[in-house]
C-alpha cells in the first residue's frame, strides 16, 4: 500500500517529466494518461481524432493527496449511468470515476468533473474496494 508521502512523490516526479501539466486554479495539477478532444497540437502529434477522446484517466494532486482519476462518456461506459464513483484501491489511493454524457472528454469537462469531486466530503477510511455512486453536496 503506497503512503500519501509515495503518492505525492510519484506525482511530483509525474509532472517534473511530463510536458502538459493540466493545473486550474483551486482544483491542483493533474498529469493526463490519455489526451483530451480540445489539445489540438498533442492530437496532431499522436495522430489522434478528437472523436476518439471517449475516455481520459489522470493523477490528481489536490486537497494534500493524489488521487487516480477516471473520465469516461457512455460511448465508452454504456452500462454504468452518468454519475460521479468512488472507491479505495487495493494500493491505497482513492479512485474517482465519472460518467459523463459528453460525447467526447475536453479539458472543459474535466474541470467540471474535478470541481464536482472537489467539493464533495471523500472520508478514505469508509470507502471500499467496490466502486460505489458518490453523492454530491447537492444531492444530485
Amino acid at each position: 500500500m503506497r503512503t500519501k508521502r509515495q503518492r505525492l512523490a510519484d506525482f511530483a516526479e509525474r509532472a517534473r517529466t511530463d510536458e502538459e501539466v493540466f493545473a486550474r486554479p483551486g482544483l491542483g495539477r493533474c498529469v493526463t494518461v490519455h489526451p483530451m478532444a480540445d489539445e489540438a497540437a498533442l492530437l496532431a502529434r499522436l495522430g489522434i481524432e478528437p472523436a476518439a477522446c471517449v475516455k481520459v484517466d489522470l493523477y490528481w494532486e489536490h486537497a494534500g493527496d493524489v488521487a487516480f482519476v477516471q473520465i469516461e462518456t457512455m460511448q465508452c461506459c454504456p452500462l454504468r449511468p452518468p454519475g460521479l464513483y468512488v472507491r479505495r484501491s487495493a494500493a491505497g489511493h482513492v479512485n474517482l470515476v465519472a460518467i459523463v454524457p459528453d460525447d467526447v472528454v475536453r479539458s472543459t469537462t474535466v474541470e467540471r468533473v474535478l470541481r464536482r469531486f472537489a467539493a464533495a466530503k471523500i472520508v478514505r477510511s469508509r470507502l471500499g474496494d467496490a466502486l460505489v455512486p458518490l453523492l454530491s453536496p447537492a444531492g444530485e
